[in-house]
């Protein structure tokens, strides 16, 4: 799993692996695609109809805790670029980040994009990783 999660890794940590681990031994992994929340899709189609990318500014959020601070940071962006470009994704997707359930489903379903290999760009720069978390 970590040689096709992060080819070029010479140490990989079950802990960083397990939950691709659970995805692997499932019947048929290729259908975890059925338990992605539909946002992720809306945001893969916006973005490239309009040249954006909310896609990976969700997972960043949701990668460092939902911290405005800490994401804002991680992309090098004003903390108010963030909160607009948040407030757009709630508007796309219709969802609710403060609601923990939502947030927990999405960051799921970012995971098994990861593993389906559907995130090519955050696969070759590494999914982001907030320092403190």
């Amino acid at each position: 799993l970590g040689m096709k999660l992060s080819p070029g890794e010479n140490i990989c940590y079950y802990l960083d692996y397990q939950i691709f681990d659970l995805f692997s031994g499932m019947k048929s992994p290729e259908s975890l695609g059925r338990f992605c929340h539909p946002a992720l899709t809306l945001l893969r189609q916006y973005d490239h109809k309009n040249n954006t990318q909310f896609y990976q500014t969700l997972c960043a959020y949701l990668d460092c805790g939902c911290s405005i601070k800490l994401t804002a940071e991680q992309l090098y962006i004003h903390r108010n670029s963030l909160v607009y470009r948040l407030n757009r994704i709630t508007d796309v997707c219709r969802v609710d980040l403060d609601d923990t359930q939502t947030c927990f489903l999405l960051r799921l379903s970012f995971l098994i994009d990861k593993y389906n290999g559907l995130n090519q760009e955050q696969l070759m720069s590494k999914m982001f990783r907030c320092k403190s978390l």
